[in-house]
């Protein structure tokens, strides 16, 4: 059971990051080109997609501990 917490863990982390760095690169082409509309509207969309997931995963996470 202890193996399957640290997992879980390791997941939601390494799903945090993965979502971090998208947004970041996502930022940066936002920030390097001229700022449209559809640019904006993918950043405020990958960082709403972001956020759930990461708030799922941690809400799933205590439920099941």
């Amino acid at each position: 059971m202890l193996f399957a917490k640290k997992a879980l863990v390791a997941c939601v982390a390494k799903a945090f990051l993965i979502g971090f760095v998208v947004l970041s690169l996502i930022k940066r082409i936002v920030e390097s080109k001229k700022s449209t509309t559809q640019f904006t509207i993918w950043w405020i969309v990958g960082t709403t997609a972001w956020g759930i997931t990461t708030i799922m995963l941690l809400v799933w996470w205590f439920n099941k501990t």
